[in-house]
């Protein structure tokens, strides 16, 4: 088997803080929604989860694209949680030959 690729964007999910919290989901806390993207990494290995280094009340989710994080939104919404999400943001490295340069994910496709 391949090696995985490594994670391309991140997103911090946290409990709805909106004067309107709790009018749509029944699982409105951070510990609820930290335990369920933790459970979800049991069967998708291509996730990452780790508390959020600015908050501690937010979990920061590693994933390899849009589309993964949207299905899983959409998966929690469904199974009734409420939610504040960040935009994604793209997960940069440094690159090891000079220390400085800082690198973006790409693909190459060959059509």
């Amino acid at each position: 088997t391949p090696p995985l690729a490594p994670p391309t964007l991140c997103m911090e999910f946290g409990a709805n803080d909106s004067p309107l919290a709790g009018t749509e989901g029944t699982e409105v806390t951070p510990t609820k929604i930290r335990s369920r993207l933790t459970a979800e990494t049991d069967n998708n290995v291509t996730l990452n989860v780790e508390t959020s280094k600015s908050d501690s009340d937010k979990t920061t989710v590693y994933a390899r694209g849009e589309l993964q994080l949207g299905i899983l939104i959409e998966q929690m919404r469904r199974e009734g949680f409420e939610m504040v999400i960040s935009p994604p943001k793209i997960v940069t490295k440094i690159d090891e030959s000079d220390g400085k340069t800082e690198l973006e994910p790409f693909e190459e496709v060959t059509v």
